[in-house]
């Protein structure tokens, strides 16, 4: 079969190696292995790793099998998605932006709202208390430094490895914290399995397996291309067992008593306090990454602008005043949006869902085709789309009826 300059149409699938060394961009890669397995991390674990834990007190310690389902079928994922861009032997794609915008923008309105939450958690009582409106605010004026001083993701990668030290750092604490706590705790009940929260479970393990919109920026930046796959595999299974020592350590220690925040659980402490500032450190290393990923897209379209392009003094102060507005926009959201903490769960459960699970073995089937692939591969692909689907529906369910609780309450 030919090829045209924008697709592939193959009857057999077959994945070409060497396009990868065709790639004329390889002059710009910078990324190790270890600084792309940071990256990968950053991006992943940290914004819902905290919540992971009362996943376990809805669907029972079977939960647990969840975890390694999403991370294999993320991993794989995460292949599938990076062999799309080489589908055109000719061209290389550089994004996937017809599925991008709407979580990009999502996930940086969420890091934004995140930010100004710890941050007046961390300062109630105390002289530098402020209401949360203010401090979701300046969260938003500090991300806007990096976010307007760098042109690409190559100028703050070093923000993925530092936000991978963060999310690490939070794990010890809560472990270190929630295992000293467990001999004040009494009347602890444990389930083995909760049928009716295991759908939810399943939605929520799923959505913390996100970030497939930031790939491909951090796979262009690798300077051998050929170990993606490697690199998501040890990626993944980092956080997979990351996911299990903060699942199993605050579920042991709490049960079901267990908040929808871990850190509400622990008892006061400085190192309480400690990781609330070590995940807020997380979000606001991981939150440039991201909107800067989602404003090298809105440049192309808005400014006729690539990263390849020679800068100048007119295209950065283009540049600097469409991100600014970017972050305005995702700010304001972030303050003025109400109960926006279940609106964004019922954007990521339809979004996140879609473009983590559905759409990337959807992609490579279209551009490699369906014939000369192992049953094995037909029944994943299959069971990707079920989980996706499934998840995407009972998450979009559960958001949905604590959306109408918040705007069908007295205080509304």
């Amino acid at each position: 079969m030919t090829a045209d300059s924008t697709k592939v149409k193959s009857e057999d699938y077959t994945f070409d190696t060497q396009s990868i060394q065709k790639d004329t961009s390889l002059k710009n890669r910078f990324y190790s292995f270890f600084g792309a397995y940071g990256n990968v991390i950053c991006m992943m674990a940290g914004v819902g790793i905290l919540s992971l834990p009362y996943t376990l007190s809805k669907g029972g310690w079977t939960s647990l099998i969840f975890i390694y389902i999403s991370g294999a079928i993320a991993a794989y994922n995460g292949v599938l998605l990076i062999e799309c861009l080489y589908a055109n032997p000719q061209k290389k794609l550089k994004t996937f932006p017809e599925v991008g915008y709407a979580v990009f923008w999502e996930m940086g309105t969420i890091f934004i709202m995140l930010i100004g939450i710890n941050v007046a958690e961390l300062t109630i009582n105390t002289s530098a208390a402020l209401n949360l409106k203010l401090w979701t605010l300046i969260a938003g004026l500090i991300v806007a430094t990096p976010l307007v001083t760098s042109r690409t993701v190559k100028e703050i990668t070093f923000l993925g490895a530092l936000g991978a030290i963060s999310t690490i750092l939070v794990i010890f604490v809560v472990l270190g914290l929630g295992l000293g706590d467990l001999p004040n705790q009494q009347d602890i009940a444990h389930n083995d399995v909760v049928w009716r929260g295991l759908p939810v479970a399943l939605a929520t393990i799923s959505f913390s397996f996100g970030g497939n919109n930031v790939y491909p920026h951090i796979e262009s930046g690798m300077t051998h291309p050929k170990q993606w796959k490697w690199v998501m595999i040890s990626a993944i299974s980092t956080v997979c067992i990351a996911y299990t020592i903060i699942c199993v350590a605050g579920y042991y220690v709490y049960g079901t008593k267990l908040h929808a925040h871990v850190l509400t659980n622990l008892p006061e402490s400085g190192w309480r306090i400690a990781s609330y500032v070590f995940i807020t450190l997380h979000i606001l290393f991981t939150a440039p990454i991201v909107l800067c990923s989602a404003c090298i897209e809105f440049e192309k379209i808005f400014l006729n602008q690539t990263v390849e392009m020679k800068s100048t003094w007119g295209m950065w102060t283009q540049r600097a005043v469409l991100r600014l507005v970017v972050l305005t926009a995702v700010t304001c959201m972030a303050i003025f949006v109400p109960d926006f903490g279940d609106f964004m769960s019922l954007i990521g459960a339809i979004g996140g869902l879609m473009v983590s699970f559905i759409l990337p073995p959807l992609f490579h089937l279209k551009l490699f085709g369906w014939r000369n692939r192992s049953i094995f591969t037909y029944i994943w692909i299959f069971l990707i789309f079920a989980v996706g689907i499934f998840g995407a529906i009972m998450g979009t369910i559960d958001a949905v009826i604590s959306l109408n609780k918040f705007f069908n309450s007295p205080e509304i």
